[in-house]
C-alpha cells in the first residue's frame, strides 16, 4: 500500500487522503458486507460504473474492482506502477450507478 491512499465514499469526489493504517482501517466501512466478494466482475459491469461521469478514474486500467456475496457492496482499488494501492473506492450504495 502507498504511504498515501485516496480515499472515495459512494462518490468519485476524494472524501480524503490518508496513510495505510487509515486506509486498513476504513475498510471496517464495509463490516456488514456478506462475504465472498467477487473480484472477478464481467467487463460489462465494470464498464457500467466507468460510464459514470468522473468514474472513470476509480475503475480503469491498474484497478480491481469487486462486489459483496449479495451485491450491496462496491470495491474497488486502484495501484501504482510498481503494485501498490494509491486509492481505495468504497460504495455501500450500488444504486449510484443505476
Amino acid at each position: 500500500m502507498s504511504d498515501r491512499v485516496t480515499l472515495y465514499y459512494n462518490s468519485a469526489d476524494q472524501a480524503t487522503a490518508i496513510d495505510a493504517v487509515g486506509a486498513t482501517n476504513a475498510l471496517l466501512y464495509f463490516s456488514d458486507a456478506q462475504t465472498p466478494w467477487n473480484l472477478r466482475l464481467p467487463e460489462a459491469q465494470i464498464n457500467k460504473y466507468k460510464s459514470k461521469p468522473g468514474f472513470d478514474k476509480l475503475f480503469g486500467a491498474g484497478c480491481l474492482t469487486g462486489t459483496s456475496a449479495n451485491g450491496g457492496h462496491i470495491v474497488s482499488f486502484c495501484f501504482t506502477p510498481e503494485g501498490l494501492i494509491h486509492s481505495m473506492f468504497l460504495c455501500r450504495e450500488p444504486e449510484i450507478f443505476n
